[in-house]
């Protein structure tokens, strides 16, 4: 059996205060030992992190020691309570009288930003005023004026604020240009196929415009967010091109044109956008060129994980801004996009059922990112979609000779609204959750996006597609 020689030693219980925990131990400690020699030891003991900043010792009473002496000097009796901890900086206390609180205040309220942004939005608003007064002058001259206003304004500022209203600008005019007419077409002497081929052909124009424009402009404004934002409206539009041309109207509406085509289309928005959804992160590595490292498998050589990328820091920026872009990019065409297809499909049933769909998945899906704008980039058609179950079972709201939605589907949509309404009550709640309560949330948001997908496309029309041609 060991003895200690207690003459030479004291049994302590050292309490240590740290990050605003205390933790206590007990110690045999040497009288011939300071604490600045052993704090190192004292702490690894503990399990505690080492803390470069000086450490002051006091009695539980609050009388400090000197941590460069021996604890044979202290003091201490056998079976005493020592106090350590890190010294903090406690900023010296200053009197102010009111005129110097008033302007500590007034100092430390941040200045008004985007005043002058402000300024040229109103006057462009006022030049587009007067354009359009001006007679006997056609829309595409009318469009072109502002336009161009606003691309001298970019090459003269190389300002972000002027890039989208001028790729907008531009996108708008080449739209208005390719539907064959100076003014808005009225579908005149056309069929209701005819007239959406004639918008869809439009639309794709449109989104090219829009992609090639912002590639050009890209070296004046090199903001990689705003431009892959600006890149995945174009393909939006491209991609409603492709759904209007799945629309096929009834016989009795062949000599009577009508918006229809746009339910088809922005179904299909909605459906490409799911999955682009799903596959943007992976999409931002790939463009953004980020590469895993690579390990050699069994009788690979082994110089294969030698080779890493020196800018991997900025190419995971880039990544990450054209991430940002991507999903501010799908929150700008999926809201009107869902919107559209409550509004106006005929299959009130499977417009519900997709807006649920869409909402539950997206909401999910928003809190899985940490950034603020992707997380409101989904969040904002979370919402419209919330919105459009409600419109789903309001015909009348858009056409008031409807009939009248089916009670079952009514019910369904207040229970939604209801739910979403009550969230600020019981979202509160969602962050106590079990682990096998969260696996199955995951599971609810898994099988709402794969049934997004087979949704819209049935509104899209691509079934109804295959059944006529016998596929």
């Amino acid at each position: 059996m060991t003895t200690i020689n207690t003459s030479h030693t004291l049994r302590l219980t050292v309490r240590i205060e740290l990050f605003d925990a205390s933790t206590s131990i007990d110690l045999t400690i040497p009288t011939s030992s300071s604490l600045a020699e052993i704090i190192d030891e004292i702490l690894a003991i503990a399990n505690l992190p080492t803390n470069p900043a000086p450490w002051c010792a006091t009695t539980v009473a609050g009388q400090e020691l000197d941590p460069t002496i021996p604890l044979a000097q202290c003091h201490l009796t056998q079976g005493d309570i020592l106090v350590i901890s890190p010294i903090t900086e406690t900023p010296t206390p200053v009197v102010r009288d009111a005129a110097e609180l008033l302007e500590n205040l007034t100092q430390a309220t941040p200045p008004p930003i985007g005043t002058v942004f402000c300024a040229g939005l109103a006057g462009l608003l006022g030049l587009i005023l007067l354009v359009a007064t001006l007679p006997g002058v056609p829309l595409i001259l009318r469009l072109l004026i502002p336009v161009v206003a606003a691309l001298g304004m970019l090459l003269w500022t190389r300002k972000l604020f002027f890039t989208p209203i001028t790729v907008g600008g531009i996108s708008l005019t080449a739209l208005i240009a390719i539907a064959g007419s100076p003014t808005l077409p009225t579908g005149a002497h056309m069929s209701d196929s005819q007239f959406a081929r004639m918008w869809a052909l439009a639309c794709a124009c449109a989104g090219i415009v829009l992609i090639v424009s912002t590639l050009l402009l890209r070296f004046i404004t090199p903001h990689i967010s705003t431009i892959s934002t600006l890149i995945t409206i174009g393909s939006s539009l491209i991609i409603m091109a492709v759904g209007a041309c799945f629309y096929h109207p009834p016989l009795i509406a062949l000599t009577d044109p009508t918006w229809s085509w746009l339910v088809n289309a922005a179904a299909l928005v909605v459906a490409v956008g799911i999955i682009t959804l799903a596959f943007s992160p992976l999409l931002s590595i790939k463009i953004a060129g980020v590469r895993v490292p690579q390990l050699p498998t069994s009788g690979q050589d082994l110089s294969i994980s030698d080779a890493n990328q020196t800018d991997t820091p900025r190419r995971a920026l880039l990544a990450q801004h054209i991430l940002d872009g991507i999903m501010i990019g799908l929150g700008c065409v999926l809201s009107p996009a869902i919107i559209v297809v409550c509004g106006w499909a005929p299959q009130r049933n499977f417009s519900f059922a997709l807006a649920v769909c869409m909402c539950l998945s997206l909401v999910v899906h928003a809190h899985r990112h940490h950034g603020s704008p992707r997380t409101w980039s989904l969040w904002i058609p979370a919402m419209a979609a919330a919105c459009g179950t409600a419109l789903s079972a309001s015909p009348h709201l858009i056409d008031s000779t409807a009939p009248p939605a089916h009670p079952g589907l009514i019910i369904a949509a207040f229970l939604v609204s209801t739910i979403v309404f009550t969230a600020p009550g019981w979202a509160k709640h969602l962050t106590d959750l079990e682990p096998t309560t969260v696996v199955w949330v995951e599971r609810a948001e898994l099988l709402s996006i794969a049934a997004c997908l087979p949704l819209a496309l049935h509104l899209v029309g691509l079934f109804s597609l295959l059944r006529g041609i016998a596929l």
